[in-house]
């Protein structure tokens, strides 16, 4: 589908794809797009930014662009560097500059439907996890049996489900406190002063109570990401609300009728750009409309790891400005008219104090390793992982904005050594200890990362207690080394004393000597017939070994040492 208001534009683009045997149609407008859409379902679209009426931007939010049904390639006339990453950012699979050859064009057609087969393949595989840990998921079907013998009007019943309900979904993210309960009376509250009437009677407090019961189904590297998440990750995470349903959904039991609805339409939006179907108004259920005003509510005043809470008449003036946007205006002008009872009825269920945990951000590139650390740590209560890198500059960015106590890192970086990232957390943020995850056989990196500074070494096949135990002694103020690595460690800075230089060898001499004479890394790489990637590492290292901070301080303290740098 070409969407572009210049009829010869359209014409022009549409003859060179067809003759690539492509079956295209034409779009003059946003509105438009949109008709077309629904007849013929494109698996690419290309979108010029800059169209009249409604700008081809908005389309990136189309709910089949975000479901990777379609993929969009963005034509414009502007090769604005900044506007080409956030078109990226915000989902597009492709850019192209006018004027354009047809060869270009192709190419970005091409890999749009490559990358668009790609993301429906990995966003499958993690739809397919999510639905096995749902069915896996321990307690979630004997919760279902028990609803659906509830008893009318069983009080004591509701209270037990509620117990339940509630530990099966804290169990995924520990920071909600007794946040669910609160949504659940809330909204019971609500329902009655909007004359909603449920049966059983305790139905929509129930049904509330069940809201993101979905997140059991999201990994942990997406559900407690503090920081924003990209299309992918933001598409993974709106399935909450779909696998909420689908487990919930099929039932007699009144509760689990209206607790599917609410899982299913709590984040749809009364102006129609919420998810997951786009509901708009009143074709939002009622019970799901009620559900949205007092879950953001209480989530607003209310502390969280990552910010804390608004005062409450701050929070009503977010929530105003959102009137006829998220939220139904006559439900919360209706909550806001009965606001003091709200406060009375939540004022006995504070969150519950609890000693605060030690803080960490975990740094490495092996996915298992990071989500695991996520899922483990956040299980133990007195370990909290605020978020992860898994690159030094990613690390570097999670340090600098979470402040954690303890940051947690893999000994081999993609983008450099951990002893480069060691020296620069300690000082843009000296209260952050580090510990360092090494294999049995990194003793030299070991050696480089204590030199470096960090407060903690263990072997990356210690148990999660035994991480766990180094990063409580390391936030306490303890230095701590795996033992089996504590006699190596000790012997590597031994040596390291003897004399500077020592651990240098002979293509970094070399490579000193170069620097020394004021050639550039580009010349050196090709003098020493390295590669520019081998020439940068063996002169981070060099800087390393020798405790400077430069390639010049590198020369000068070599020099002073006397070490021989004659080039080969």
């Amino acid at each position: 589908m070409i969407v572009d208001d210049d009829p010869l534009m359209r014409e022009t683009t549409e003859r060179v794809l067809a003759r690539a045997h492509y079956d295209v149609v034409q779009a003059g407008s946003v509105a438009e797009a949109r008709v077309l859409w629904e007849q013929h379902r494109p698996e690419v679209a290309l979108v010029d930014l800059e169209l009249g009426g409604e700008p081809g931007s908005v389309l990136l939010n189309e709910a089949w662009v975000r479901s990777f049904d379609t993929a969009i390639v963005i034509l414009t006339g502007s090769d604005n560097v900044d506007l080409a990453e956030a078109s990226f950012e915000d989902g597009a699979s492709g850019y192209v500059v006018k004027p354009f050859t047809p060869n270009e064009l192709l190419m970005q057609v091409s890999s749009a439907l490559r990358r668009r087969r790609l993301e429906r393949a990995y966003v499958g595989q993690v739809f397919e996890l999510q639905r096995k840990v749902v069915e896996s998921t321990v307690g979630i079907s004997e919760l279902k049996l028990r609803l659906e013998s509830v008893t009318l009007g069983s009080s004591l019943e509701d209270e037990r489900i509620i117990g339940h309900l509630s530990s099966a979904v804290c169990l995924r993210d520990d920071d909600t406190g007794r946040h669910i309960e609160r949504v659940s009376i809330t909204a019971a509250a609500l329902a009655d002063w909007c004359g909603f009437v449920s049966d059983p009677a305790p139905a929509i407090r129930l049904a509330a109570a069940m809201h993101d019961v979905g997140n059991i189904g999201i990994p942990d590297w997406v559900l407690l990401k503090p920081g924003r998440l990209s299309p992918d990750e933001r598409t993974i995470i709106e399935r909450h609300c779909e696998l909420g349903h689908a487990l919930l959904s099929g039932s007699t039991s009144p509760v689990l009728q209206l607790a599917a609805s609410v899982a299913l339409n709590h984040h749809e939006r009364w102006d129609g750009n919420g998810y997951p179907n786009r509901r708009s108004g009143k074709d939002i259920p009622l019970e799901a409309r009620i559900t949205s005003v007092a879950d953001v509510f209480d989530a607003l005043t209310r502390d969280r790891v990552y910010r804390a809470a608004l005062q409450v008449e701050t929070a009503v003036e977010v929530m105003v400005r959102d009137r006829g946007g998220l939220f139904d205006p006559q439900v919360l002008d209706l909550f806001f008219d009965h606001l003091d009872a709200v406060l009375d009825l939540t004022e006995s269920l504070p969150d519950p104090a609890v000693p605060r945990a030690t803080r960490i951000v975990v740094a490495g590139d092996e996915p298992l390793l990071v989500d695991g650390l996520l899922r483990l740590m956040n299980r133990r209560g007195e370990i909290r992982v605020l978020g992860s890198g898994r690159t030094i500059s990613e690390s570097l960015d999670a340090v600098r904005s979470l402040r954690p106590d303890v940051l947690l890192a893999d000994y081999r970086m993609p983008d450099g050594e951990t002893a480069a990232l060691i020296r620069t957390v300690l000082v843009d943020q000296p209260e952050t200890k580090v510990i360092v995850l090494v294999d049995v056989a990194a003793t030299d990196d070991a050696v480089r990362c204590v030199s470096a500074g960090c407060s903690g070494v263990v072997v990356k096949t210690a148990t999660v207690d035994a991480v766990a135990s180094a990063i409580r002694r390391v936030h306490d103020g303890e230095v701590v080394i795996a033992p089996e690595l504590l006699a190596l460690v000790v012997s590597g800075l031994r040596r390291r004393d003897r004399r500077v230089g020592d651990d240098i060898t002979r293509r970094e001499l070399e490579l000193l000597g170069h620097l020394a004479h004021g050639l550039s890394l580009a010349d050196i790489a090709r003098t020493m017939s390295i590669s520019m990637n081998t020439a940068r590492n063996h002169s981070q290292r060099v800087i390393e070994k020798l405790g400077a901070h430069s390639k010049l301080e590198a020369v000068v303290i070599a020099t002073r040492e006397g070490l021989n740098m004659a080039p080969r």
